[in-house]
């Protein structure tokens, strides 16, 4: 069973059908949703819910009144129950419902076609509506599941998630952390052990193998071992490549953190055609991020900022938020170290603040970091 968070305006998604909610009563069935199955007394879920804030018991029960009027077209799915002399519990319920085409083969094969070629050009509301469609007979394949489930930027629900393996999201959770730590550089000797051990999924591997090295040490300010392994790296990626653009993003920012405006202007030009021709519209929306931050860099902060507003807008529409964390992860590093636009860092240091209240990057990077020593 699925639900879609969207917490930039408190809706939930259901199989194509969107609920409305208010503020706390997202906050309130993400906590559940998130821990189903589990009982929940009134003061745990005020000190999960209403942090801060001093409401009284009947304030659970009245938000507990309205999820179910809200939710009552999904009740054969998920419902909350009350706990007699405890509290709450959500509760899901699993239906046995086969596909038809469970056993063809080359529906499956089309199928996984569209899903790559969606992926490619970033069209993650596609993804999305092709996901909650159950109608449609289309069953997400195994090793989808992680980079799904990362694009739609649940991180607790990822993180948790008992039925992806460790070697299938691994990559992933070396994303998350390098994303939300201040600290980048204390995961990278884990990821170069990963990398050692052969832990990816064969999924992943070619990506942790030949792109996510240079970004990690970018962002890791190794600039040493990230131009070794953009050396590395065009040696296995031509330009018709799927790795090809976010390869060539990387050496953008690796370039603009040394200063070396030749290479950056060459590197643009180059984009400018090939985004022409591949609208990859996650690449794209970064990608114009990064020439944002270049013009900032070069002085022209009004011109900059339009294109890293228009950025940002192409990243959102992609419904990836994954590339909406990453995309102001590199705003704040560059604005930090080699860029100096003090009102911008402000906004994006207001943004980040935003999205931390929202999924508390402190308990997030603990729980991945435990998940990473364990395995790694």
């Amino acid at each position: 069973m699925h639900l879609s968070f969207q917490t930039h305006n408190y809706t939930v998604t259901h199989a194509g059908e969107t609920v409305q909610l208010l503020r706390k009563e997202f906050a309130l069935l993400h906590y559940l949703f998130t821990n189903a199955n589990h009982s929940f007394t009134r003061d745990q879920l005020l000190d999960a819910v209403w942090q801060s804030e001093a409401p009284s018991d009947r304030t659970v029960d009245d938000h507990i009144y309205r999820l179910r009027k809200k939710l009552n077209d999904w009740k054969h799915v998920i419902t909350i129950e009350t706990v007699k002399g405890y509290g709450y519990r959500l509760a899901i319920h699993h239906t046995e419902k086969t596909s038809p085409f469970v056993h063809d083969e080359e529906f499956r094969r089309l199928t996984s076609d569209l899903f790559n070629k969606y992926h490619l050009f970033g069209q993650g509301e596609a993804l999305n509506i092709l996901l909650q469609q159950d109608s449609l007979g289309i069953e997400v394949e195994r090793d989808k599941r992680a980079s799904i489930a990362f694009m739609q930027g649940d991180m607790w629900s990822f993180i948790d998630a008992g039925e992806i393996s460790f070697p299938e999201k691994a990559l992933f959770l070396f994303y998350i952390y390098i994303i939300i730590t201040n600290q980048p550089e204390k995961i990278i000797p884990y990821f170069e052990k990963a990398l050692r051990r052969d832990v990816f999924s064969s999924e992943t591997s070619d990506e942790a193998r030949i792109l996510s090295p240079i970004t990690f040490y970018i962002l890791g300010r190794d600039f040493v071992k990230a131009k070794e392994h953009l050396h590395l790296a065009y040696k296995d990626v031509p330009n018709d490549h799927g790795f090809y653009p976010f390869l060539q993003l990387n050496k953008m920012m690796y370039h603009m953190c040394l200063k070396n405006s030749s290479e950056v202007t060459l590197i643009i030009n180059e984009m400018n055609e090939f985004f022409s021709e591949k609208p990859y519209q996650r690449e794209f929306g970064l990608f114009h991020v990064l020439k944002g931050l270049y013009t900032v860099q070069l002085g022209d902060n009004e011109q900059g900022k339009q294109e890293i507003v228009k950025g940002f807008t192409i990243i959102r529409q992609t419904r990836f938020k994954s590339h909406v964390f990453l995309a102001i992860r590199i705003c704040l590093f560059m604005l930090e170290y080699d860029i100096k636009e003090p009102d911008l860092f402000t906004q994006c240091k207001a943004e980040w603040h935003t999205l931390n209240k929202d999924y508390n990057f402190v308990d997030i990077e603990v729980a991945v970091e435990q998940q990473i020593r364990e395995f790694v």
